[in-house]
């Protein structure tokens, strides 16, 4: 009997190409079928239907006429409760980034050679990464209760969750050269970690910073709706009473601001990693420059004392919020074994929820990519593509989840919309960043050979960028894991809905089984998207 192995290598010589790319195809092809397959799948266990959601269209464009009329009689309430929106989305990204920075040295696999601390120490960073940022708010609004508070803490270890992670990474490839010959002439860890790393270092950080506080701008937006303070309380109030013209003038402000802070911050974040301009010899200049490390000392502790400017902290309840801390721990650490039937039913349609959100937004982010990048497209249109992208990123995804429940009901299919617009103008921008840091030679000589624009595309363009759009697609399919599971929080399916109703109901021991079924499920997620991706780029 002939061996299955050189039957198999046989039958591959039969096709025109060798058989190593022939295995190539084959599993390529394998690959496809599985997803295809699993998607199907999906959508019809969601219940995805192109007819129901053309059906409606009438009702969200009714919205979207109410949404395009805004009504700002209410302005005056609604500026301080931006304020304090911004106020939270300051006091949370500084002291969440400045405990991370601290730590990330504790993380650093090249500064810590003991692998028990190391374990623990990027055990508990990983820990925090996997709780979504709703989550940790609608935890401390159980502890602390209803305020700008609860929602302070939860960015403070969301953000230090991000900027950790981020920092370690960035530590772990810092020259080592000057640590050693530090620590060759005695100094201890912390005088080598701040003279000799921390100099390396500083631009990526205080990059990761403005980077969390984009974020956090817009998270910060959402915590209302459980509670947490911020804009989200106003607007949460005007979409349970229908007023969608007031809910549109808090959108517009919303967008107004983020749209403000976005671009300042991404200007700072070039003038760090691409380096400072040349020296303009100013004598305010120079006092600037030499004074500089007091006055940025100077500017974090007023920006974190006006983040804290007027803000309740309810101080009152702290001490009663310690005694609920106290059984909440004690509830978690006792889960609730016998939710877990349900409990993997309601993790299963998060995951759905996830997977057809990503796949719709991969597929639909790819021309606006394009058109978004100012070396492949005319510069009016990758202007207008990317204001156009920046106010889809400003609706978080609860807002648009709310949105398309109008039209397609509540249910798991709401949230796969919902996950999947807001991800195009996430996609898109990684997208359309990827496509001008690309190499325009190979294009350039397709062009001068006589080649059209599709094949220029084919041939030189798109294969240059497909392994970093696939990266950033599975990057998106991690974000959006977090995301379908509090989509459900406004009754866009998956495990929200249930946690809601445990967190609101007290019942602790299950709230603890789902919060480890959640960090469980993330973490596989993120290591296996992570492991793909390195296979990727």
């Amino acid at each position: 009997m002939a061996d299955p192995a050189r039957r198999f290598r046989g039958t591959l010589s039969a096709f025109p190409f060798p058989p190593e790319e022939g295995t190539a195809r084959l599993r390529n092809a394998a690959l496809f079928v599985v997803l295809f397959g699993l998607a199907a799948y999906a959508a019809a266990d969601t219940q995805v239907s192109v007819s129901a959601l053309v059906q409606g269209f009438p009702y969200m464009g009714r919205l979207f006429v109410a949404f395009f009329s805004p009504d700002f009689a209410d302005i005056a309430r609604y500026v301080p409760a931006l304020v304090e929106t911004i106020q939270m989305a300051v006091a949370g990204t500084l002291i969440g980034s400045l405990l991370a920075l601290g730590y990330a040295f504790l993380a650093a696999r090249n500064f810590v050679s003991r692998r028990g601390t190391l374990w623990a120490t990027r055990g508990f960073m990983n820990l925090v990464r996997t709780i979504p940022d709703l989550l940790f708010a609608a935890l401390f609004v159980a502890v602390f209760g209803i305020g700008a508070l609860s929602g302070i803490l939860a960015l403070v270890f969301f953000s230090f969750g991000i900027v950790a992670k981020l920092t370690s990474e960035t530590i772990e490839a810092a020259d080592m050269g000057p640590a050693e010959a530090l620590y060759a002439a005695g100094a201890t860890p912390t005088v080598t970690a701040a003279y000799a790393v921390l100099p390396q270092i500083l631009p990526q950080y205080l990059s990761y910073v403005l980077y969390v506080f984009e974020i956090n701008i817009r998270v910060s937006t959402v915590l209302g709706l459980v509670g947490a303070g911020g804009i989200g309380v106003p607007l949460k109030a005007a979409l349970n009473l229908l007023q969608y013209d007031r809910a549109s003038a808090i959108l517009l402000l919303v967008f107004v601001a983020v749209l403000l802070i976005e671009w300042t911050s991404q200007y700072l974040r070039r003038r760090l990693t691409e380096g400072e301009p040349p020296a303009v010899s100013s004598r305010p200049l120079e006092v600037l420059r030499r004074f500089r490390t007091p006055l940025a000392f100077l500017g974090v502790a007023a920006a974190l004392a006006w983040s804290f400017w007027g803000i309740d902290l309810n101080t009152k309840g702290f001490s009663v919020g310690l005694h609920m801390a106290g059984r909440i721990f004690s509830g978690i650490f006792h889960p609730e074994w016998s939710y877990v039937p349900e409990l993997l039913v309601a993790l299963w349609e998060s995951v759905e929820i996830a997977y057809l959100g990503t796949l719709l937004a991969a597929v639909l982010a790819l021309p606006f990519g394009f058109w978004a990048a100012r070396n492949v497209a005319p510069a009016p249109l990758a202007a207008g593509t990317k204001v156009f992208l920046s106010a889809v990123r400003t609706f978080p995804e609860l807002m648009l989840a709310i949105v398309f429940m109008v039209g397609v009901g509540p249910g798991a299919y709401a949230g796969i919309l919902a996950v999947g617009v807001h991800s195009v103008g996430m996609l898109a921008k990684l997208y359309g960043e990827a496509v001008e840091a690309m190499d325009m030679g190979p294009a350039e000589a397709l062009r001068a050979a006589g080649a059209d624009g599709l094949g220029v595309f084919r041939w030189a363009i798109f294969p240059q960028v497909l392994p970093e759009l696939l990266s950033y697609a599975i990057y998106r399919f991690e974000i959006n894991m977090r995301a379908a599971t509090v989509v459900g929080v406004v009754g866009a399916g998956g495990i929200g809905a249930p946690l809601l109703f445990a967190l609101q109901s007290h019942v602790w021991p299950r709230v603890g089984i789902i919060l480890l079924g959640i960090v469980v499920l993330v973490s596989l997620t993120d290591a296996l998207s992570g492991a793909i991706r390195r296979r990727l780029v």
